[in-house]
């Protein structure tokens, strides 16, 4: 089984950031902003292991602005969108599923 290098662009790890004080806003509970956060972040682990087996996006919202070779994988409510670059993952943007389209 191949493994994955993943590595964060700039603009996702501010959007994890965002999200977690977002979480935290709505729910004003830092143990629930905590978990939500540690899901996504285990989500993104996970991909080290099985992240090409996730099909190419065919949404074209996302593939527009992101390529042709762009994948999601969703974690609750959050979509995760990545590449795969030279047996590396590039977490390219997290963010609200509903707030995907429109980029």
């Amino acid at each position: 089984m191949k493994k994955y290098n993943i590595h964060f662009k700039a603009e996702a790890y501010d959007d994890f950031n965002d999200i977690a004080e977002s979480i935290y806003f709505v729910s004003q509970s830092f143990q629930i902003a905590e978990k939500y956060a540690k899901g996504i972040l285990s989500t993104i682990n996970d991909l080290s292991k099985f992240g090409g087996s996730i099909a190419l996006c065919q949404n074209k919202s996302i593939t527009d602005v992101y390529g042709k070779f762009v994948r999601r994988v969703d974690y609750k409510k959050v979509s995760i969108i990545y590449v795969i670059d030279d047996g590396d993952i590039y977490i390219l943007k997290i963010r609200f599923a509903y707030s995907i389209t429109g980029m």
